[in-house]
């Protein structure tokens, strides 16, 4: 049977498809289910531009070989066929395209379709799809010599509709716009940074999806690019990046050797070396970037700084227990905002249970969760009261707060006897002249009193009576030791920044090794090695600075350098490095094996240094 392709319920000025004999073989039947779709890239062209009309064939034995569909003012050339058999997990997927080429007469919004295509007895459905052909862009001698002709390159800074607030989380949008005839690659990085060194955290810019634009009448290519930033204090900021973006040279302007007989000399796929890319410099048009501090009125009394938008649970388990035995309340933060610095709220001490410190048992860009244990001194506890969390939310430019429990317990009177002996010492009252309760429970081991004499064996007197004298100073060196560790222990449990401030040097040795590693197994490749080279200078400088791992970002980094007493030679190491860093993470940057290892070593011989000055 020939196929048919034509429109439903339409009547064509001519036959709208002319169906031909030729049929074209392709994989075998796969199991799937075939399916026809239709779509033209780009939707939105220029006039003197071209279009592609594509017809896709998934899970066909045979498709049709079609002819172009007749619409008035474009002119439709093909098809050209291309056809591909995969085999994924044991089955086979076949899929044919028939592509045809779209040049229009005129401007104008032209309707491609609906069609349907019957295809061995089965009618297969194709949605219309508009093309939109704008004119070109008039342009006069004197507009050609001025500023009023079309840019065809130029970049631009989005900036939110509205101010963002002090610790917000917000888009930083820059778009790269290209005219079609310049042949914009994929290629962005930094030439020079897009926010100021101080004062912000951002994350990594992620390249989106190019799509067709249409500014002032002018049909563009645009390439945007997007990173989430965090202001970390109010004040006006000029946003003044410079990119560095890749323009394939023109074909007539590439410099090749060409092929022995000039059989390929224009086709970039036999061509040894490729398309040449240039980086040209783009500044995009300076902008300034107002961050509105958190407004005082209605500020609650136990905001701790959260903004965003949030959700906080609880949950408590068990909820019916004996006085004496533990149980857990789940407290979980989750939502789009500084979660990093957010913590929910916590039980402290009180007269009726004891609360420890809670432990963070999960976390997530969007999710946090701590474990505490609360201990009930009695059994007189019948709840633990509600628990609130308060944050800003700057969609509403408005403090919100959101409140759980309280959570109902059944707490029965703890059981007697030496073995359930756990010692619970109830808050002291100045109020009460009262004793403090004590309940006894599990976890005290009762020592057993010394003898009054301690009787030597008959079978050596002397051994015995001598070896208590030799034991003595190892004891005594012994005790000092463990004395000493445990003053240092208690010492820094009691002050987390002198904790943190030890472990610093630890946690970058452990990301040294890391980048050491990367470079043996891939002398190649500098990004997994400037990798943990960055993660080294973050993970120091957060312990150093007793900062959230996501706060020690470069620009706090390099603020903290310049006011300490390094010198200025060190100084432009470390801009060197961050600079290196933040180009290597954007866009690719060739390095030497030898470079590389020269660059460990310098990262090292920096922290090194760092740890000799106060910062």
């Amino acid at each position: 049977m020939i196929p048919s392709f034509h429109r439903p319920s339409r009547r064509a000025p001519r036959a709208a498809l002319l169906a031909l004999a030729a049929l074209l073989p392709l994989a075998p039947l796969s199991p799937a289910a075939p399916t026809v779709t239709m779509d033209v890239q780009p939707r939105l062209i220029q006039f003197g531009e071209s279009a592609t009309l594509s017809i896709r064939f998934e899970n066909f034995s045979t498709v049709p070989s079609l002819a172009p569909p007749d619409i008035d003012g474009l002119q439709i050339s093909g098809p050209s066929t291309s056809h591909r058999t995969s085999f994924v997990n044991g089955r086979s997927s076949s899929s044919a395209s028939l592509d045809f080429r779209i040049f229009p007469r005129r401007a104008g919004e032209y309707e491609i379709g609906p069609y349907s295509l019957s295809i061995d007895g089965a009618a297969y459905d194709l949605p219309a799809v508009t093309l939109t052909v704008r004119p070109p862009p008039e342009l006069s001698d004197a507009a050609t010599a001025d500023s009023s002709a079309p840019s065809p390159l130029f970049a631009r800074v989005v900036l939110p509709a509205s101010p963002p607030y002090l610790h917000q989380t917000f888009p930083l949008t820059i778009d790269v716009y290209a005219l079609p005839s310049v042949n914009l690659t994929r290629q962005i990085r930094f030439a020079a940074p897009p926010l100021p060194e101080s004062g912000f955290s951002s994350g990594d810019f992620s390249l989106l999806a190019p799509e067709r634009v249409e500014q002032n009448g002018v049909v563009y290519d645009r390439l945007r690019i997007q990173a989430p930033v965090r202001a970390l204090a109010a004040g006006d900021y000029p946003v003044a990046p410079v990119l560095s973006v890749g323009i394939q040279r023109p074909r007539s302007a590439r410099s090749r050797p060409s092929s022995p007989f000039g059989l390929f000399d224009d086709d970039d796929f036999f061509s040894p070396f490729g398309a040449p890319v240039d980086m040209v410099d783009l500044p995009a048009d300076p902008v300034t970037l107002t961050i509105r501090p958190l407004p005082t009125e209605n500020r609650p009394a136990d905001f701790s700084g959260a903004v965003g938008t949030f959700r906080f649970t609880a949950d408590v388990r068990p909820r019916e227990l004996a006085a004496g035995e533990p149980l857990t309340v789940a407290l979980t933060l989750t939502g789009d905002g500084n979660l990093d610095a957010a913590r929910p709220p916590a039980y402290s001490d009180t007269p009726a249970y004891k609360a420890y410190e809670p432990k963070l048992a999960a976390t997530s860009p969007t999710h946090k969760q701590y474990d505490q244990v609360v201990i009930p001194r009695t059994d007189a506890l019948l709840e633990l009261p509600a628990l609130s969390f308060a944050y800003f939310d700057p969609d509403a430019s408005a403090y919100r707060t959101l409140t759980v429990g309280p959570f109902p317990l059944t707490v029965h009177p703890a059981p007697d006897g030496a073995k359930n002996a756990l010692l619970l010492q109830t808050a002291s009252d100045p109020s009460s002249p009262a004793p403090a309760t004590l309940v006894l429970g599990t976890d005290i081991h009762y020592l057993h009193p010394a003898p009054a004499h301690w009787n030597p064996s008959p079978a050596d007197p002397l051994a015995l009576r001598t070896l208590p004298l030799t034991l003595l100073p190892p004891a005594a060196l012994a005790l000092l030791a463990a004395a000493w560790i445990r003053r240092r222990r208690d010492r820094l449990a009691a002050d987390p920044a002198l904790a943190r401030r030890r472990s610093a040097p630890r946690s970058a040795r452990m990301h040294l090794r890391r980048a050491e590693e990367a470079l043996r197994s891939d002398p190649s490749s500098p990004a997994p090695v400037f990798n943990a080279l960055t993660d080294a200078v973050h993970a120091y400088f957060a312990h150093r600075l007793n900062l959230p791992p996501g706060a020690a970002d470069f620009p706090l980094i390099m603020t903290r350098l310049s006011a300490s007493p390094l010198p200025p030679s060190d100084l432009d190491k470390w801009r060197d490095f961050l600079t290196l860093a933040d180009q290597i993470r954007y866009a690719s940057t060739p390095l030497s094996p030898a470079k590389l290892s020269d660059w460990i070593s310098t990262v090292s011989d920096l922290l090194r240094q760092a740890e000799r000055i106060p910062l």
